[in-house]
């Protein structure tokens, strides 16, 4: 199977885009939530001692390679389509060669590939933790040490937190380039909560508080240096 070629739309990072953002996040998020072919569940696509998924981990490469400085990354939209984008994840991760995918088209797999997985990265089942967690505590250390805990629910499969560690750490990358990509620890929480908590765009009272989880979780170390959580 052929993966999608390059298009017209070039990274060019000499152009800021931070006045789309509160526009490309609604219409992004309210498109990529409506129901689509989903992928296998995220216990079925690896297994230890992997770290993530080898699709995700093609395209989070692919994606720091090309566009870590680039100030369109995952806010201006490709000219793929979604049978396009589509394609490109039922690729074999093993065999599919991301050299000549445009940045953009990348960027929009990525997403593509966070709203078709069958649940979303961050269980429903922890929801209420994580949001008292980020209502009552203050200090993001204290935080980190009882999100540790909470994470380590024997009722969520191990991959889930894998791959979230994984996400983390490339949101962490992109944030330590944010003066050239624009891509704050605040700008991808906006971005991408909604993507990882699956809740509906701007419909959620909850919306907030789920925010700041992944704010605090990609500026801290702990995205960066804490060990992977340890399988039950």
């Amino acid at each position: 199977m052929e993966p999608v070629r390059e298009g017209k739309r070039a990274c060019k990072p000499e152009h800021p885009v931070a006045s789309m953002d509160a526009e490309f996040i609604g219409a992004y998020s309210q498109k990529s939530l409506k129901p689509a072919l989903t992928l296998p569940d995220l216990a079925e696509q690896f297994a230890p001692p992997d770290i993530a998924p080898p699709l995700l981990i093609k395209l989070v490469e692919a994606i720091e390679k090309k566009g870590l400085e680039c100030s369109t990354l995952y806010r201006a939209q490709s000219s793929s389509n979604p049978a396009e984008l589509r394609q490109l994840l039922d690729c074999d991760a093993a065999s599919v060669d991301l050299e000549t995918v445009d940045v953009q088209v990348l960027a929009d797999a990525f997403k593509r590939y966070l709203s078709d997985l069958p649940n979303p990265v961050i269980p429903v089942a922890v929801y209420n933790e994580m949001i008292s967690l980020a209502q009552e505590v203050q200090s993001s250390e204290d935080y980190l040490q009882l999100l540790k805990k909470l994470i380590r629910s024997p009722n969520i499969p191990h991959q889930y937190w894998l791959t979230l560690q994984y996400l983390l750490k490339h949101f962490f990358k992109l944030s330590q380039s944010s003066s050239k990509n624009l891509l704050t620890a605040g700008v991808l929480s906006e971005l991408f909560s909604p993507l990882l908590f699956r809740f509906p765009a701007a419909s959620s009272e909850n919306a907030e508080p789920l925010r700041k989880v992944i704010e605090i979780l990609i500026s801290t170390e702990w995205s960066e240096r804490q060990p992977a959580p340890v399988a039950a």
